[in-house]
Order: C-alpha cells, then structure tokens, then sequence
C-alpha cells in the first residue's frame, strides 16, 4: 500500500514516526500509531516468513516475540486497546495510562521535567512509553533484515 510492500518497508516508515515521536513524546495521536505499527510489524514478517515457505504459527510466532521480547505483550495490549477499548484477553495487567505534561520539551533529558507518555500497571510498576518502544523496535531492527 502506498509503497509499504514489505516488513522493511514498513519498519522504515516505523522508524521515521518512532523519531517524530521522540521529538514530541506526548503526542498521543502518534504514540497510538507507532505502538500499532510496532505491534503490528509482526503480522508483516509472518506473512513473508509464510512466502517463503516456513510453517511456523501466528502463535508460536508471538510466543517466540514474547519470551525474545517482552515488552510486545505489552504492546498488543496497547495496540488492540486503541482499537477495542476493552481487551478479552490482555496480555499483562495494565492499570491505566497517563500523558505527563512537563516543564521543559524532550530536547532535555529524563533527569528533567519533560513531557511523556506513562503505562501505570496493577503491581504498581511505571514504565515510560518510549521505554517499551525502544527495546520493541531494536528487536525488529536487528531481526528484519
């Protein structure tokens, strides 16, 4: 579509918002797309590990991308909340998120009051968004080649 015809090419353009999203990490309106594009990248790969002939599952797929990389868990829950609302099956136990509107923008460093996205889960952990994304989207790097 639109020229995005393989994984790589889809990665790029991941890349490309994943570093506008850096730049304005409280957009909410392209965090949304980077986290579905992110997730969603492994739809892509599947599909062309099933062109060249691999047998391998959606679910052993995803069960070898979660134990790889747990941050898709998740991920897929964000990713299909934005779509559904409410999951049947989450993935991990995601309390709420919040948007952070800080003092300084994101030229500044995290030691800073800087605006971000935050996943709140049920056991009281807080993780920034882009500390799920980054380690996710360096798993698609090194492994779509």
């Amino acid at each position: 579509m639109f020229e995005i015809n393989t994984a790589k090419d889809k990665l790029k353009q991941l890349i490309e918002d994943y570093e506008k999203l850096l730049k304005n990490a409280s957009n909410v309106s392209l965090a949304e797309k980077v986290c579905g594009d992110t997730w969603h990248l492994n739809d892509w790969v599947l599909h062309e590990f099933h062109d060249k002939g691999d047998s391998i599952t959606q679910q052993q797929f995803r069960t070898q991308l979660y134990f790889d990389c747990p941050e898709f868990k998740v991920l897929h829950d964000l990713a299909n909340s934005f779509k559904h609302k409410k999951l049947s099956i989450p993935k991990v136990q995601i309390k709420y998120t919040e948007k952070h509107d800080g003092v300084f923008d994101s030229s500044f460093d995290s030691s800073f009051d800087i605006s971000y996205l935050m996943v709140v889960f049920m056991n009281g952990e807080k993780r920034r968004l882009n500390e799920i994304l980054e380690p996710s989207i360096k798993y698609w790097i090194e492994n779509i080649k």
